[in-house]
C-alpha cells in the first residue's frame, strides 16, 4: 500500500484497454453509480470528506462520500462510506526500524465491512522477516428460490495469512514459506413450508436454503534469483522468481447435501529486467483451471502490457493496457526509469511508512472462497 500526503502532488491515472474477448476489465473499482431521474437536471455531487497526517514513522488517514441520488420522485436514497487507516513503525535501529504494524477499517452502507491487522518484524541475527495479516470481511449473500423467495443476509469471514522470508546476498536472493487459513460459517439464509395435495396425499414440505462450513487451508513457497549489478550496457539486473502453491478447500454437509473438497496445485513463474529504457516484466501463472501470461514495460509512471489467460473449458481473454501515474508538481520525474533495486538487502530496515502494507491476498473486497449455496427438502407424507 503507498501512501500519498495530499501536499505532495495530485496524481491521476488513465487505463487504456482494447479487449479481444466479451469480457472487459477497467482500473478502476468500487464505483458507486449515479441514478437521477427527468425532474434532475443533473447528478448531484458527492459530499466527501477526508483527513490524513503523516510523518517519517507514522501515518493516519480517514476518508467518507456521502451522496444522495434519485431514480423518481419517489425514489430518494443515500449511500455512505468510510475508510481509515493507522500505521507506524517501532523498534528504533540504527538507521531504521524492525518492524510496523497497521490497521485499516472499510464500511459502507451495504453493511459491507473489511477491517484489516497486519504486523511485520525483521530478525537481523537471521537476515529474515515475519510478516503476520489478519481480515474480518463481511457482506450480504443474496439468494433467491423458487418456493422460498429472494433474501439477503449478512455473513462474515475470517481469514489469515503468515510469511517467513529469508533474504542473503548470494546468487539466491531471497526464500520464503506463506500459509493461510480462511473459515466462514455455515447458515442457513431462507426456511418456508411448501404445501402440495395430491387426489390421495396432502404433502407437506419443509425447505430450507443455506450453506454449510467453508473453510480452506494453502501452503507456498517461493525462491528469487538473480543480481542488481550487471556489467552490461542494455542489462543492469534481473530477478527470477518461482514458486508453487497448494490449496485444499473444504465445504461441509449441509442437511442432505454431501460435503465436498476440492485440492489443487498451481505454480508461477516471472522475470524482471532493468534496462536504460525502463523494467521489462514477464509472468506465467498456471492454476487448477486457468493459466495467465503476463508481458509488460514499466518506465516511470507509464506501464504498457498485454495479459493473455486461457481456460480449461476453451475459453480465451486477452487485454492490451496502457497505465499512467502521473504527479504535476514533479512531471519532469514521472518518465524517468524506476531505479528501484530489484532485491532487498539482508540488514535492510523500514525506513518509511511507504513500506507498511497488508498481506496482498488480503485486500480484496470479496470473499477469499465463496459459500456453495444449495436448498435441502424435508417431506411429510399424510393421508386424506
Amino acid at each position: 500500500m503507498i501512501f500519498s500526503h495530499w501536499k505532495q502532488g495530485l496524481f491521476f491515472c488513465m487505463f487504456t484497454l482494447l479487449p479481444t474477448s466479451p469480457i472487459l476489465a477497467t482500473g478502476i473499482n468500487n464505483q458507486l453509480t449515479d441514478y437521477y431521474g427527468p425532474l434532475e437536471k443533473s447528478k448531484p455531487s458527492p459530499a466527501t470528506f477526508s483527513y490524513s497526517q503523516e510523518n517519517d514513522y507514522k501515518v493516519f488517514s480517514f476518508n467518507g462520500k456521502l451522496k444522495r441520488s434519485n431514480e423518481s420522485i419517489e425514489d430518494d436514497y443515500f449511500t455512505a462510506g468510510i475508510r481509515t487507516s493507522y500505521g507506524q513503525l517501532f523498534s528504533s535501529q540504527g538507521n531504521g526500524f524492525l518492524g510496523f504494524g497497521y490497521f485499516t477499517t472499510r464500511i459502507d452502507t451495504d453493511n459491507n465491512i473489511r477491517f484489516n491487522t497486519s504486523i511485520s518484524h525483521l530478525i537481523p541475527d537471521i537476515g529474515s522477516e515475519l510478516f503476520v495479516t489478519y481480515r474480518l470481511f463481511g457482506a450480504n449473500v443474496s439468494s433467491t428460490f423458487d418456493t422460498l423467495g429472494y433474501g439477503e443476509d449478512h455473513v462474515y469471514e475470517n481469514s489469515f495469512a503468515a510469511r517467513c522470508t529469508t533474504y542473503s546476498d548470494i546468487f539466491v536472493k531471497e526464500a520464503s514459506i506463506a500459509y493461510s487459513y480462511s473459515s466462514l460459517p455455515g447458515q442457513s439464509l431462507r426456511t418456508g413450508i411448501y404445501d402440495t395435495d395430491t387426489q390421495d396425499h396432502f404433502r407437506n414440505t419443509y425447505l430450507i436454503g443455506g450453506f454449510g462450513d467453508t473453510e480452506s487451508h494453502a501452503i507456498g513457497a517461493d525462491l528469487a534469483l538473480g543480481t542488481d549489478n550487471l556489467p552490461l550496457d542494455l542489462l543492469h539486473g534481473f530477478k527470477i522468481d518461482l514458486g508453487v502453491d497448494y490449496e485444499h478447500i473444504s465445504y461441509a454437509r449441509y442437511y442432505d447435501i454431501e460435503s465436498e473438497v476440492i485440492q489443487g496445485m498451481s505454480g508461477k513463474a516471472s522475470l524482471q529486467h532493468k534496462t536504460n529504457i525502463g523494467l521489462l516484466k514477464g509472468s506465467y501463472k498456471m492454476g487448477q483451471t486457468s493459466s495467465t501470461l503476463y508481458a509488460g514495460l514499466h518506465v516511470g509512471a507509464m506501464e504498457l502490457y498485454m495479459k493473455d489467460t486461457s481456460y480449461d473449458d476453451g475459453d480465451r481473454n486477452q487485454v492490451y493496457g496502457l497505465k499512467l501515474k502521473l504527479n504535476l508538481y514533479e512531471l519532469e520525474s514521472s518518465l524517468v526509469p524506476d531505479d528501484t533495486p530489484l532485491f532487498k538487502p539482508p540488514g535492510r530496515r523500514y525506513t518509511n511508512v511507504g513500506q507498511i502494507h497488508h498481506n496482498d491476498s488480503m485486500t480484496a473486497n470479496s470473499f477469499y472462497h465463496s459459500p456453495k449455496i444449495h436448498v435441502a427438502e424435508r417431506q411429510i407424507y399424510a393421508r386424506k
